[in-house]
C-alpha cells in the first residue's frame, strides 16, 4: 500500500513538468530586435527593443521600445521551440502592462520570435496592446547562472 502511494505522489510532481514541458535552455540569452506595437485606431508603432531571458524562463526584462520591464516574474510553460508567458508580478522597478504573450525560438536557434499582449491604462476603459517582435542572440544570460 505505501508503495502505491509513493508511486501515485511521484506520478503527481511529474504532471505538471510533462503538460509544462521542460525549460529550454536555448532561450537563456540576451535577444535584440523590433517590436510592433498596435493600438487600437493608432498607426503602429516600431521600436528597436531587446529581451533578456534568465532562470529558466522565469524572468523577462524588456528594454527600449515602447513597454520596458526591469523583471518580469512570469510564469512559463515549455512547448516544442516555444515559451509561453503569464506575467505574475508586473515588474520589480515600474509596470510594463505586459499581461501574457509566446516566445518561439527558430529551428536553428537564431531567431526568437514573439507575439505578445498588454492592457494599458485609459478612459472609461483599458486599452488593449498587440505586440510583435523578431529578435536574434546578442549575447549570454545576463544573470549568471540557468
Amino acid at each position: 500500500m505505501k508503495t502505491i502511494i509513493a508511486v501515485i505522489g511521484a506520478l503527481a510532481l511529474l504532471v505538471p513538468s510533462i503538460v509544462a514541458g521542460q525549460a529550454d535552455s536555448r532561450f537563456v540569452g540576451i535577444w535584440k530586435g523590433e517590436e510592433t506595437y498596435v493600438m487600437p485606431g493608432q498607426a503602429p508603432i516600431k521600436k528597436s527593443a531587446s529581451v533578456s531571458i534568465g532562470y529558466g524562463g522565469t524572468v523577462l526584462n524588456f528594454q527600449g521600445g515602447l513597454l520596458q520591464s526591469a523583471a518580469i516574474d512570469v510564469t512559463p510553460v515549455w512547448g516544442n521551440n516555444t515559451l509561453k508567458f503569464k506575467v505574475n508580478q508586473k515588474t520589480l522597478l515600474g509596470s510594463s502592462f505586459r499581461t501574457h504573450g509566446e516566445l518561439v525560438l527558430s529551428a536553428d536557434g537564431s531567431t526568437l520570435t514573439e507575439t505578445g499582449f498588454a492592457s494599458l491604462p485609459g478612459k472609461p476603459h483599458s486599452i488593449e496592446c498587440n505586440i510583435s517582435g523578431r529578435f536574434r542572440r546578442a549575447g549570454k544570460n545576463p544573470y549568471g547562472g540557468y
